[in-house]
């Protein structure tokens, strides 16, 4: 929320992509995984809600119903914020700086690789 405020947009009507959904990197269990607490959330205060995370089938989220897969980041672009719940291997992390509008780092992704920009938000 603080993310979207910073940069004068509301919840409300925002397109988010969740980066990683399941509870550890590299691994296909969502139990117990902070994503879709964060995702009921955003849901709830009328977010459009995306996630990108090539070990969750979408049948593995049944009771997020509104919540759609991306199958490839071309268009991260297009997002209002992007927020690294889990950070996975395969994410090309320079592109993702490159190209989102605004990030929400969960996981000190940028603090670990030395990348710091006005539109990563550590938190």
């Amino acid at each position: 929320m603080e993310g979207l405020n910073s940069i004068s947009k509301s919840i409300n009507g925002s397109k988010i992509l969740i980066l990683g959904v399941t509870y550890k990197p590299n691994i296909d269990d969502v139990r117990e995984s902070p994503s879709l607490k964060i995702m009921e959330k955003l849901l709830k205060f009328g977010a459009e809600v995306v996630y990108d995370d090539q070990y969750v089938d979408v049948d593995m989220l049944w009771h997020l119903k509104d919540v759609v897969r991306l199958r490839n980041l071309d268009s991260i672009d297009v997002f209002d914020c992007c927020i690294i719940a889990t950070d996975h291997n395969y994410f090309d992390w320079d592109m993702i700086a490159s190209n989102a509008r605004l990030i929400v780092d969960t996981r000190g992704v940028y603090s670990t690789k030395g990348i710091f920009r006005n539109t990563i938000l550590n938190v």
